[in-house]
């Protein structure tokens, strides 16, 4: 996963549901409907600051956040004079820099941290769910994990337990199913809590449409119903996206490749790092005469984008963040900039394989 931590530092946001340019949830049709607004650093990796920009590369926000998170749900996370709050689309503070620690609104609450627990607060910034967990994650699928003593367990949205805490670790519901660990074996539960794909594996990962990326041996791939469908053979994988997974292929070349879903190679071995798929294009890194460099490839494995950038994020809404020199721009499609080089960095952008832990 790009994998998303319980306990949410004060150094950094984890947003459950933000990215750089669509971090609107898509059950909102106003959040859908209105300008992305990308969030940049300028000034100095050191004592820069934070701010937002529109896809012109114009601030709409002026840089003036220590911190400042992607919108969710017509909301930003900032911080301010060690504190975090939220901010509209506008730059106002709707909820005053207060916590210690925040995520991203989702599903119309917010994970927050104060005085080293955790709670639930809603778009006013009251508690819906006072500070009391010694760690939690957000609300999806109306259901939040969280530990009471050592134990896991699920609440609702009134703070009231669901599924009593019994396992050793838990996380989120996706597609009506959560990773839940006892014994130091992660299976899957559904929302009753029961387990509907028993506790056997050392790794897991959340459904990501019909396969999830788990561990045993090696990685590989089960379906829902617990059956193993890319045997793990994989030293290092990603989930699939678009119908294609990243994975790294030892035996000859020692470089990365894509597979289809019945995991088949679809894409040979060629790559030293690799991005999951979105908008039909993957970020990719190879040897070049001098260093490394990104690129993006389609799905058929040629570049539409030659290798040129020092790092680069996955495109979202037609637009990539690119890294060339230590500074970040925005290209297209084409690869042309239509925001040249000029921030010291931007959020919510990465490319991480799995693999240990």
């Amino acid at each position: 996963m790009r994998r998303r931590a319980a306990i949410l530092l004060a150094t950094a946001f984890l947003a459950i549901c933000a990215c750089w340019l669509c971090a609107e949830t898509a059950n909102s049709p106003v959040a859908q409907a209105a300008e992305p607004l990308i969030s940049v650093m300028v000034g100095g990796i050191v004592d820069g600051k934070w701010g937002y920009i529109d896809k012109t590369g114009n601030f709409i926000i002026p840089p003036r956040f220590k911190y400042a998170a992607g919108f969710a749900e017509e909301l930003a996370a900032v911080q301010i004079d060690g504190k975090y709050g939220f901010i509209d689309r506008t730059g106002k503070l709707v909820i005053p820099p207060q916590f210690d620690a925040v995520d991203s609104f989702y599903e119309q609450m917010a994970l927050v941290w104060l005085n080293g627990k955790f709670g639930f607060i809603d778009t006013a910034g009251k508690f819906v769910i006072e500070p009391q967990f010694a760690q939690a994650f957000g609300f999806h699928e109306q259901l939040a994990a969280v530990k009471a003593g050592k134990k896991w367990g699920y609440i609702d949205k009134t703070g009231n337990f669901v599924i009593a805490p019994r396992f050793d670790h838990a996380w989120n519901f996706h597609e009506q199913l959560a990773i839940a660990t006892i014994d130091g074996k992660a299976g899957y539960i559904d929302t009753t809590g029961k387990f509907v794909i028993a506790p056997r594996f050392p790794y897991a990962r959340q459904f990501n449409g019909r396969l999830a990326l788990v561990g045993l041996g090696g990685y590989g791939y089960i379906d829902k119903t617990g059956t193993i469908v890319v045997a793990p053979q994989f030293p290092l994988a990603f989930d699939f996206s678009e119908g294609l997974a990243a994975v790294r292929i030892r035996d000859v070349v020692d470089k990365y490749a894509y597979i289809d879903m019945t995991g088949k190679i679809a894409i040979a071995p060629q790559f030293d790092q690799a991005g999951e798929f979105f908008e039909g294009m993957a970020a990719v890194q190879v040897e070049g005469k001098s260093d490394y460099k990104y690129g993006y490839i389609d799905k058929t494995g040629s570049f539409a984008i030659p290798p040129q950038f020092d790092y680069a994020c996955r495109f979202r809404g037609h637009l990539a963040a690119v890294s060339i020199n230590r500074k970040w721009g925005f290209i297209d499609r084409t690869g042309k900039f239509v925001i040249t080089p000029q921030f010291d960095d931007v959020w919510g952008c990465g490319i991480q394989p799995l693999g240990s832990g």
